[in-house]
């Protein structure tokens, strides 16, 4: 996901925590998973993702929890491509559709 299709929220958070990282050399030690949770919390869709969480090791982010579409679970994923540092994102989000 390039830059330009991030909403302005998005790219202030994600150019903040660059700009941290990329200054304090931060790579696993929980710097990362909290610039994915601030972008998770921040994205246009966080109301679908309060049941979302991650964790970080080593340059590998793990998405789990639960959403109620698959469009949900990519806007997830597509929300914390911005951050710097992150080698491979694992998206383990459950989708639980419920039917009326």
């Amino acid at each position: 996901m390039t830059e330009q299709t991030l909403s302005v929220n998005e790219l202030d958070t994600a150019n903040t925590w660059r700009n941290i990282i990329e200054k304090q050399g931060m790579t696993t030690n929980g710097e990362i998973a909290r610039a994915a949770r601030d972008l998770i919390r921040t994205s246009p869709y966080q109301r679908g993702f309060r049941a979302v969480s991650c964790s970080e090791h080593d340059g590998i982010l793990l998405l789990h929890g639960r959403v109620h579409s698959f469009f949900e679970k990519q806007q997830v994923q597509e929300a914390v491509r911005g951050v710097p540092a992150i080698r491979c994102i694992v998206n383990s989000v459950e989708v639980r559709i419920h039917y009326d």
